[in-house]
């Protein structure tokens, strides 16, 4: 603690030695204040967390009594009252939150949302093939090429009936794993566990999307300074063993690997870094007899939905990777259903719903908070079952 007291004073030091104006002072000083501030927030957060749990289920309670009238009663399995209430959805007519002029013209039945999200996404600009990066890039990001305007090569093709398995633990102990396997297209996240979990969740995969923190780990578990970064442990750096992850790889040979962000800086002029690591992760495949179809999107799909889900939510902003992939699959699935999407604490019998169906670690080791409205992207999710856009499951497969 000497130390750091001597190194925050010594620019406070040399400044007296040197007699510069006093706002020099005043700016240094605030710079160490909020320094310093940084530095003990930092231990709080990895020694306590930023959320205490008994917070967050007091809010998912108080969300459940908003959104579905009141938390629901837990009665036994084979009862008529519970079968009731296996629908935790009002009728499309709503009311639902935020813009309902805007919603009555544009988002009213199941025909206007589709025809509206496929005005907004495009299949082949939104997922393209990896492999035509080069050329992607010279024709889409230089020369003065209009972005949006931009089309590549889909992997992707059109799909009579399509099953995206989020990670939520409402999924556990629902039997749902042979009713996913047998849609014509099965689209999952960060490569989640299957073979441990595939009376729930299934095993068929034809889509995985990758966000970026298990695009990291994979690639810091593969480098030559692996096992330093794995001593060093840092909040931002996380390594897993070598076997662990490759047996996770096995399982979803054979698949598209979609990284749904662009892979070029437009005002840099320069590729980004996961570029890079998708490059890394494509050798790793390679070099273990693994195939796939890495695939990522010509524009930043997150602001395209922020701007449609603040058409009816106007305080919406960064939007789940759930809520984006199931937006783009509409654009090409004739029918989809979604498992394992729930973002609250209490599944509406009053049961405690875990984060993840399984243990892979999270950002920060899950100290963060997120920065996504659950509660908006669940009421929409619930609007758009409703309306028969999708169905939405969150209790047990028949």
């Amino acid at each position: 603690m000497k130390t750091l007291s001597r190194l925050l004073l010594f620019p406070v030091l040399r400044m007296a030695e040197f007699d510069l104006p006093r706002s020099w002072f005043l700016i240094v000083a605030t710079w160490l204040l909020m320094m310093t501030g940084s530095y003990w927030l930092g231990v709080y957060t990895v020694n306590y967390g930023l959320d205490d749990r008994r917070v967050r289920n007091a809010r998912s309670l108080s969300l459940l009594q908003q959104v579905q009238g009141g938390p629901i009663k837990q009665s036994a399995a084979d009862s008529p009252q519970r079968q009731q209430r296996m629908k935790v959805v009002p009728s499309p007519d709503g009311p639902w939150h935020g813009d309902n002029d805007w919603r009555n013209k544009h988002f009213k039945t199941a025909d206007d949302i589709r025809k509206y999200i496929n005005t907004v996404f495009k299949l082949d600009r939104d997922i393209v093939s990896f492999s035509n990066f080069d050329q992607d890039t010279e024709k889409c990001h230089k020369h003065g090429k209009p972005y949006t305007d931009c089309r590549g090569e889909t992997p992707v093709v059109r799909q009579k009936s399509c099953a995206i398995v989020g990670s939520s633990g409402i999924i556990l102990n629902s039997s749902c794993g042979r009713e996913i396997d047998q849609h014509d297209f099965v689209l999952r996240f960060n490569f989640a566990p299957l073979e441990e979990f595939k009376d729930d969740v299934g095993t068929k995969v034809d889509l995985v999307v990758l966000g970026t923190y298990k695009l990291h780990i994979y690639s810091n578990s593969f480098a030559p300074d692996a096992e330093d970064k794995k001593k060093k442990e840092a909040l931002s750096v996380k390594v897993q063993g070598k076997d662990e992850i490759l047996t996770r790889l096995r399982q979803f040979n054979n698949t598209i690997i979609f990284y749904p962000k662009p892979l070029y800086e437009l005002e840099m002029g320069v590729p980004t870094g996961p570029n890079l690591r998708l490059q890394q992760l494509m050798e790793i495949l390679e070099e273990h007899q693994l195939r796939a179809t890495m695939a990522y999107n010509l524009v930043t799909l997150k602001d395209l939905t922020v701007e449609m889900l603040q058409k009816l939510y106007p305080d919406a902003e960064a939007p789940s990777v759930g809520v984006i992939a199931y937006l783009i699959a509409l654009t090409f699935c004739d029918q989809l259903d979604l498992y394992g999407f729930y973002p609250l604490d209490y599944d509406p019998w009053n049961r405690t719903v875990l984060f993840h169906y399984h243990d892979d670690p999270l950002p920060g080791h899950g100290l963060f908070p997120k920065p996504h409205h659950y509660n908006t992207e669940y009421e929409f999710m619930r609007e758009l079952d409703a309306k028969g856009v999708f169905t939405y499951h969150i209790d047990k497969c028949t």
